[in-house]
């Protein structure tokens, strides 16, 4: 009899390690771990839902919405943490349907991955999801995300162009850094954050529309891009430290009348020749704000009308040598607002006019240069 209790104990344990081992919790009951058709599952009898967690198979891949197994079927709501993680066997993923929720950290990073289009129903990206995927030159975003976490996108550099969708509110630390073949990023009207170094190191980015919701930019945003210019809009409250350094095609920045304070150097870029600051009373910010010694000689600071002599006694900004009113509606840059300002601002709806004329050319100072620009600039004129 005592020897019969022995061997039932020796079964409790041996089960208990089984289902430690099959990582079986209440919720999820039963987990299966098939291979079908060369990927591999995780599948929870339970919630017959189920995630992926990697392949045995090369070339394309193809996550389906759902997998039927032992007469039971699932669906696959989630692509696993390192799933993909270092595979360099793999081009394009291809997922089907709209069961998926979930990408996982670092699901796809550092593999040859070429090209996903996530369905809308995605809602969470992990951070590092395609951190670097050095053959990625396609992704189509899923309009259920509210944001694009830290390195997502990191070091992705054959990617060209991305469209943050609708609905994204913030870009985390180093998003999109190191993206060296970025020309194009469009945002969303909903974008209120950029963290730091969110998409610092982009030399092939040379422009950037920044969206009238933005609030903060955070520290080294731009740094190391190929602006050449840098309309910060109104409604931002918060620019931190070092914001534009080496961004050596830089000629023109604005600072909006929203900012609270600029925390430590603006920018390092000698090439900036015209800076444009909106604000009636001088913005706090520390002496080291404009830091490069050619700057204060060569740059003039444009300021609002009648607030000439309080830039001039207000360190930094005092330290410019050449400060003048900026005439709203001048963009031509000739101190007057006639004609030809209509037709600078009509080249830059057209996409050809000047970086040095560009944020004069936005006259409604919402960050992007339009239409509206154009009807203010003949508005101005004809009230004169």
């Amino acid at each position: 009899m005592r020897l019969l209790k022995h061997i039932f104990a020796a079964i409790v344990i041996a089960s208990g390690l089984c289902a430690s081992a099959g990582n079986i919790t209440p919720t999820e009951g039963e987990v299966f771990v098939p291979t079908i058709d060369g990927i591999y599952y995780e599948l929870y009898s339970n919630t017959h839902l189920g995630k992926v967690t990697g392949a045995k198979k090369s070339g394309d891949i193809v996550i389906p919405a759902t997998v039927s197994y032992l007469n039971e079927t699932y669906d696959i709501t989630a692509i696993k943490e390192n799933a993909f993680n270092g595979f360099k066997n793999i081009g394009t993923v291809t997922i089907q349907g709209n069961n998926l929720l979930e990408i996982g950290p670092s699901a796809f990073a550092a593999s040859s991955i070429t090209s996903i289009a996530m369905p809308n129903s995605v809602t969470t990206l992990g951070r590092k999801a395609f951190s670097s995927c050095e053959k990625l030159t396609s992704v189509q975003l899923s309009s259920g995300l509210t944001e694009i976490p830290e390195m997502a996108f990191h070091e992705c550099t054959s990617l060209s162009s991305l469209a943050i969708p609708e609905g994204v509110t913030t870009l985390g630390n180093n998003a999109l850094m190191k993206c060296n073949s970025l020309k194009s990023i469009q945002l969303p009207s909903t974008l209120t954050t950029m963290n730091q170094s969110a998409i610092m190191g982009c030399p092939m980015l040379t422009s950037i529309e920044l969206p009238k919701s933005l609030r903060t930019i955070g520290v080294n945003t731009f740094s190391y891009c190929g602006f050449t210019y840098l309309n910060i809009p109104e409604g931002v409250t918060t620019i931190g430290q070092s914001v534009g350094d080496y961004c050596e095609k830089l000629v023109a920045v604005s600072v909006p009348s929203t900012a609270k304070v600029i925390d430590g150097m603006l920018f390092d870029a000698s090439s900036v020749v015209r800076l444009y600051s909106r604000a009636t009373k001088p913005v706090e910010a520390s002496d080291e704000t404009f830091y490069t010694p050619s700057l204060n000689s060569k740059t003039v600071l444009y300021v609002p009308k009648g607030t000439v002599s309080a830039y001039k006694d207000t360190a930094p900004w005092l330290f410019f040598n050449t400060i003048k009113e900026e005439v709203v509606g001048d963009a031509d840059g000739n101190q007057t607002v006639d004609v030809s300002d209509v037709s600078a601002v009509i080249n830059h709806v057209l996409g050809k006019g000047s970086a040095l004329t560009a944020i004069p050319a936005d006259v409604d100072k919402d960050g992007c240069i339009d239409v509206l620009d154009v009807n203010s600039v003949i508005n101005i004129i004809l009230n004169k």
